[in-house]
């Protein structure tokens, strides 16, 4: 797996970055969702209130063992026992995730140019018809207080280009100030491409 910087920041201090309920709502993230894949749970902070809004299950993976025990500890701790944590090298080599088993996938700052076919075409395959895909991602511009290197960080153009190569159609396009945009994708009733893992 190709290591690449994240610009992720102290806890406290990222948590604060994000309004997960509004991000959530925008993203139609709601108590009819039932399985939901994360695909790079980091500190938990999409995990746990995912967890707190879904009917479901959701599964947090990381490359990262040190964040697979943080996000863990924290569902512990919020009494999520619908959360599942799994260490695993899901840019290579898929979620392990059952074809069309997942209403929702989540890809919260980690798709960017050097990664984005792997992780579009696992996150369609694992997709039912009509599940969706959500991208959350840094703003493509330098005064961010972290995130990636700019060379690498997509404009939100090239996400949605890049779904669309895969079979994924848009459905709603937000920006969440001053860092932030987010897209949603809908799998449809397309053909399956793409690998199996």
């Amino acid at each position: 797996m190709r290591v690449r910087e994240s610009g992720m920041m102290a806890p406290e201090t990222w948590e604060n970055l994000f309004d997960t309920q509004k991000i959530f709502a925008t993203l139609k993230l709601n108590h009819r969702v039932e399985n939901v894949v994360e695909l790079g749970c980091g500190y938990g902070t999409f995990t746990i209130p995912a967890a707190q809004i879904i009917s479901g299950k959701i599964t947090a993976l990381d490359s990262n063992p040190q964040m697979i025990q943080l996000t863990a500890k924290r569902a512990k701790l919020q009494k999520c026992d619908n959360v599942t944590t799994i260490q695993k090298d899901f840019i290579t080599t898929g979620s392990g995730e059952k074809n069309r088993s997942m209403d929702y996938v989540m890809i919260f700052n980690v798709l960017d140019s050097v990664n984005q076919n792997n992780l579009l075409i696992e996150a369609k395959r694992v997709l039912k018809k009509w599940g969706r895909v959500a991208l959350l991602q840094w703003q493509c511009d330098p005064d961010t207080p972290g995130g990636p290197d700019l060379t690498i960080r997509p404009a939100p153009e090239q996400c949605i280009e890049w779904a669309r190569q895969v079979g994924l159609k848009l459905l709603e396009r937000q920006d969440f100030q001053p860092y932030h945009y987010g897209l949603l994708f809908e799998k449809g009733d397309t053909f399956d491409k793409g690998v199996t893992h």
